[in-house]
């Protein structure tokens, strides 16, 4: 009896110390289960998160906003489209035409300075009034010696309406240079002009009725003048220019980003890749993103 019981205690003793060993290896293998679902987790959502990172960079892309952009400024468009090269081709063309229009406007302008310095010395409305006064028919009421510049052109304008196709404009303005160097009616005016010879005519099939008589400085003015506008017109093309740039360059970037778009198709997907790893070689799952571009 003694024997039978001392053999049931050591069995229960080697049970417990059995049963203990196999919980411990158990809680061991459940907390290293418990890691590598956890960093699993961990790795699952790093690569989610540098995949939609990776992805966002290569989106479709608005041509509209494209369109947009380049037509505010040249090249912007391009650079949306991530095509660097065009984008800075268009951007230099842009800065080239308004240094064009910058350096043309300013010979007009220096130019205008000019003509009209000219004209201020040597064209003289009272010279210009006294051929009226004494060759026109009609001039009679026109006094070249009152004082008061704008009553003189209104005199003038009166008789000019009736007489010649164009009356003097107001001085100094655009139409007023323009006029004095460009009609015939005008060149009595000019301080090498001889006013004796310039007859007026009744020939009424010409609304000017005098015969035309030029001088030299009515023809360097003119000239002068000329110069001014040749630098203004060639302004006016570099302009024209910058606009076709920014059509060009709204158009490209459409054509830019279209083909962005259809170049860049991308297919994704996620997947658990399983590893092998550890001193007992032991598996474990590896979370992977699948991207596929179609070009």
């Amino acid at each position: 009896m003694k024997n039978a019981l001392a053999i049931i205690i050591s069995f229960v003793l080697v049970s417990s110390s059995f049963a203990q060993s196999i919980q411990e290896k158990l809680s061991k293998e459940d907390l290293t289960h418990y890691a590598l679902i956890t960093n699993k987790a961990s790795q699952e959502k790093d690569v989610q998160n540098n995949f939609h990172k990776s992805v966002s960079e290569d989106a479709e892309k608005s041509p509209v906003l494209g369109a947009l952009l380049s037509g505010i400024v040249p090249g912007a468009g391009e650079i949306y489209s991530k095509s660097a090269l065009k984008a800075g081709i268009f951007l230099a063309v842009e800065a080239g035409l308004w240094i064009g229009y910058a350096t043309f406007q300013s010979k007009s302008n220096a130019q205008t300075d000019v003509y009209e310095a000219y004209a201020n010395q040597y064209w003289s409305v009272r010279k210009y009034a006294q051929w009226i006064h004494d060759k026109v028919p009609g001039g009679e009421g026109v006094d070249p010696n009152v004082a008061d510049l704008n009553v003189l052109r209104n005199q003038l304008n009166a008789v000019e309406s009736q007489k010649f196709s164009h009356t003097l404009p107001s001085y100094g303005t655009q139409q007023y240079y323009e006029l004095i160097g460009k009609y015939q009616s005008f060149v009595a005016g000019w301080s090498d002009a001889v006013n004796a010879t310039i007859v007026y005519t009744q020939n009424y099939a010409d609304p000017n009725y005098y015969e035309n008589y030029n001088t030299t400085m009515q023809l360097d003015y003119s000239s002068t003048r000329q110069q001014a506008n040749n630098y203004y017109d060639t302004s006016m093309r570099f302009v024209m220019g910058a606009i076709l740039n920014h059509i060009l360059s709204a158009a490209d970037a459409v054509w830019s980003i279209s083909m962005f778009n259809k170049k860049i198709g991308v297919k994704t997907g996620m997947r658990m890749e399983k590893r092998y790893g550890g001193v007992l070689m032991q598996p474990y799952s590896l979370p992977t993103a699948n991207i596929s571009v179609q070009f």
